[in-house]
């Protein structure tokens, strides 16, 4: 997880990514189109990819993706 800064002040921040669970999920289809819709819309932003595992999406088990019915996905937005 990120954040802007660590000495407690405001910065410009300009990072976006986002997370799903480990593996291949239903969460990644859904992920696609907000990693594709960032690359349209937020055009001075820092888009963020991981292609470890062959999409632009990072991975992680945190319990809020891992642990839902639905296809969850996190987006850390301007960090």
């Amino acid at each position: 997880m990120n954040a802007s800064s660590s000495d407690g002040k405001w910065h410009n921040a300009t990072g976006w990514e986002a997370y799903t669970s480990v593996g291949v999920t239903s969460a990644d289809r859904l992920v696609k189109y907000l990693y594709d819709a960032a690359e349209n819309n937020l055009l001075e932003k820092k888009i963020r990819k991981d292609f470890s595992d062959g999409d632009s999406d990072k991975e992680s088990n945190f319990y809020v993706l891992k642990h839902t019915l639905c296809p969850a996905v996190l987006t850390e937005n301007f960090f």
